[in-house]
């Protein structure tokens, strides 16, 4: 919970100090491919850009945007990408064919690719951190220290953190062509990336020092959200 001083909003701020950052939803999920990640026309502040500002150099990591609805503040950030990460939990590397090999079985193959996408979701996880931590700490040292000032009451606000997925919560499909290559013997392993992402952030769901709720969405759930927030 964030208590504030002041004789103004912080959605007034915001207007007042980075109206120019002030975008929609489409906007600031758009892939780094330029496409489109949520298709909405909620007001987001540009939370990337805002960061930009306040650190013209050596910027710290932040969320792609900030949602403001009555006393409650959204920190999201949007992934693209995760259905392409495979879970290698109970993999058999004997079953991954290889193209070079006449598709025959090719165990090393097998191992390189589990490492790769090991590392990969071992640093998106990471980066998920590190969003989480930075923005607050942007938000709590750079904006609300210029904020609080002598003021009759205390206005509080509920802080939340949001990332938000390309894939739904239940056991991800996996790519076609890393199908083609595991035997058909081999049962296809589980996985549920919101689940792990949510285990990477339960840290920052501590309304004492971080965030009062830490939330993880496929696109379906976040666009039910919109709907129910700010419609």
């Amino acid at each position: 919970m964030l208590g504030l001083h002041s004789n103004v909003s912080i959605e007034s701020f915001f207007n007042e100090h980075f109206h120019e950052h002030l975008s929609t939803i489409s906007e600031v999920s758009k892939s780094d491919n330029g496409s489109f990640f949520i298709d909405s026309d909620v007001p987001a502040w540009n939370f990337d850009k805002i960061t930009g500002c306040c650190f013209p150099k050596n910027s710290p990591f932040s969320t792609d945007c900030v949602l403001f609805s009555q006393k409650n503040i959204y920190f999201v950030e949007f992934k693209s990408g995760l259905d392409k990460i495979i879970d290698w939990s109970n993999f058999n590397s004997d079953g991954v064919r290889c193209a070079v090999l006449g598709d025959r079985p090719c165990p090393r193959y097998g191992i390189a690719l589990r490492q790769r996408d090991d590392y990969k979701e071992g640093m998106l996880l990471l980066n998920f951190q590190m969003k989480a931590s930075d923005s607050y700490k942007t938000f709590e040292k750079k904006i609300i220290s210029q904020m609080n000032q002598p003021a009759e009451s205390l206005c509080k606000y509920r802080l939340h953190l949001m990332a938000v997925v390309d894939c739904e919560n239940f056991e991800n499909s996996y790519c076609e062509n890393i199908m083609l290559q595991m035997s058909e013997s081999e049962a296809v392993p589980e996985m549920n990336h919101i689940t792990k992402i949510q285990n990477a952030l339960k840290r920052f769901n501590r309304s004492d020092i971080w965030f009062d709720q830490v939330d993880v969405y496929g696109v379906q759930d976040f666009c039910d959200f919109l709907k129910e927030t700010f419609s």
